[in-house]
């Protein structure tokens, strides 16, 4: 009876949505070809920010949505997946711009410290660049993991 009280107090905080939706998949398909900005890293920082939880808010700083996108910079930033997903992309993409020179492929750490930040001495020992590439894996592993599915029930792409 005891852990009755601390599992009502656990589920609220359980992240809700760990899959990405046809509707969040498809906007990122889209602005991915729009930015220049791989989809499977779009999808990755998505992952790491909100756990694809569209309701998600930030306890520190109170960022909203998928993008985890802080008010104090994004007073216009929504929760729905439309905005906040353009919004986010966007950033990340002003963000490559600024900091791709100081940061080569770990150039994203700049999503989560700041663009203007102070310079990271190693970017790839950064929690931020772990999480990341972590969650680029993962997806990795569930494109291949389904593909072996498919073809192991006889699916095919073919018409």
């Amino acid at each position: 009876m005891r852990l009755l009280p601390y599992l009502a107090f656990l589920l609220p905080h359980l992240a809700i949505a760990a899959e990405p939706t046809g509707e969040i998949q498809a906007h990122v398909y889209i602005l991915s070809r729009m930015y220049g900005i791989e989809e499977e890293l779009i999808h990755a920082i998505v992952k790491t920010e909100s756990n694809y939880d569209t309701k998600a808010i930030g306890k520190r700083y109170k960022e909203r949505g998928l993008m985890q996108l802080r008010p104090t910079f994004f007073p216009k930033a929504k929760l729905d997946v439309a905005s906040n997903l353009r919004m986010g992309v966007k950033y990340l993409a002003k963000v490559r711009e600024i900091c791709y020179p100081k940061y080569a492929d770990a150039w994203f750490v700049c999503y989560n410290t700041g663009p203007y930040a102070k310079k990271l001495a190693k970017p790839t020992l950064h929690s931020y660049y772990r999480k990341v590439q972590y969650a680029k894996k993962e997806q990795a592993k569930a494109k291949i993991h389904a593909r072996s599915i498919a073809q192991s029930e006889g699916m095919s792409l073919d018409p």
